[in-house]
């Protein structure tokens, strides 16, 4: 399938064609099935996930759905996967397949939706449903929807419309996404600072949660754990090519025998690394956050979870080699790099010193400053605010 998509892109009015064709199929097909479902009467304690357009159980919804696992008596969580992805979800959560005719049935029946994504153009909510949408990032370095627009495909740009026209609320960790929120989603509903549910895990000593991590790649606890995880790169840029893993490890372990780096590629990514020494691949490991929690170190580029890092005290170091490069063929940004409390560096040299060399005082000094100018609303209570916002929808309740 993947062949056949690359063939159909080195013709772009063909390939635009057949977009406009998956488009209209879709909207056909959630007409008229949701339409007939929606004769069920809605299920009042029923609560449907979706997380990345069906890519398993994580972000947002995860730390949600964890919270309202405590009262099954109370809620029924469907959650909506890919097949591939049914393990991914826990005993207390009931999958449905997404895309699926159950789906959809789910869809028309639960009292509310949440998603971290965009629901596919099409999509029918009934009256007295909600959606509540807790994109994925706490913060964002990259401009995104109408910011962005010129680079959006018209098809995305007409779902993503529909989508904002359906939301009743859009969560928020922050004064500065709330008024990305505001200003690029076409949307003008309630916008609340509840803060970022995946992000209530720094809040918290969650030391099983590390040893967890250490369990996954069988290293000791004694390591110290150097994160990389570098955001997509539309032009699908090979990052083997320029971030030399092995010398960034033998230029750690100079100073310290214990260091080992977890490489994470973009989800969207086709990057590929196989394990060597003091070197393991992340990729798959099935939630970032995690990763983040048992790191010593982020290193990123132009990604959102260098605020997540920031969010849980982690030291974070952006490697923007390519920033020129990036910012000609990929995609502008908020904020200016001067502004931003992270330390930045361009080569691998440079990088070895600043990881071992951190200075935590400075930067935890440079982090209090940044919370002022964003409006930080973080407290690790996003998830339990959230779950009060359903009880008033539930209930029919303002909001």
């Amino acid at each position: 399938m993947n062949e056949v998509i690359k063939l159909l892109k080195k013709n772009k009015t063909v390939f635009n064609m057949c977009l406009w064709i998956n488009v209209y199929i879709n909207y056909l097909y959630y007409t008229i099935f949701m339409t007939i479902f929606s004769i069920f009467p809605l299920k009042k304690n029923r609560i449907l996930f979706v997380s990345y357009y069906g890519k398993g159980y994580g972000d947002n919804g995860k730390y949600i759905a964890n919270a309202l696992i405590n009262d099954t008596k109370k809620y029924e969580i469907i959650w909506a996967a890919k097949k591939k992805f049914k393990n991914s979800i826990p005993v207390e959560v009931k999958y449905v397949k997404y895309n699926s005719l159950k789906y959809l049935y789910y869809l028309s029946t639960s009292k509310v939706w949440i998603n971290n994504a965009r629901f596919i153009y099409g999509m029918r909510k009934r009256k007295k449903q909600y959606y509540i949408q807790t994109w994925h990032s706490s913060l964002r370095l990259k401009k995104i929807e109408k910011d962005t627009e010129d680079y959006l495909s018209k098809q995305y740009v007409l779902g993503a419309k529909w989508d904002s026209k359906m939301c009743d609320l859009i969560i928020s960790g922050c004064g500065f996404s709330t008024q990305i929120y505001r200003k690029s989603f076409w949307y003008t509903g309630k916008v609340l600072e509840t803060g970022t549910p995946r992000c209530d895990i720094f809040f918290n000593n969650h030391d099983e949660i590390k040893q967890k991590v250490y369990n996954y790649f069988n290293i000791t606890n004694n390591m110290r754990i150097v994160l990389y995880a570098p955001t997509f790169r539309e032009k699908n840029i090979m990052l083997n090519n320029f971030f030399q893993y092995n010398e960034l490890v033998k230029k750690l372990r100079e100073k310290d025998e214990n260091y080992i780096l977890l490489v994470r590629f973009h989800p969207n990514s086709n990057e590929t690394l196989k394990n060597c020494e003091g070197v393991y691949n992340a990729t798959d490991y099935p939630d970032m956050q995690e990763l983040i929690l048992a790191a010593d170190t982020l290193i990123t580029d132009y990604s959102g979870c260098c605020f997540d890092a920031m969010i849980a005290k982690k030291a974070c170091i952006l490697y923007i080699k390519d920033l020129k490069q990036y910012l000609k063929e990929e995609r502008n940004l908020y904020f200016d790099f001067d502004s931003l409390p992270f330390i930045k560096v361009t080569d691998e040299e440079m990088l070895a010193k600043e990881i071992t060399e951190f200075d935590y005082n400075k930067y935890y000094d440079r982090i209090k400053e940044f919370d002022k100018i964003i409006l930080n609303k973080e407290s690790g209570k996003a998830s339990q605010n959230i779950i009060k916002i359903i009880e008033r929808m539930i209930n029919d309740e303002e909001i």
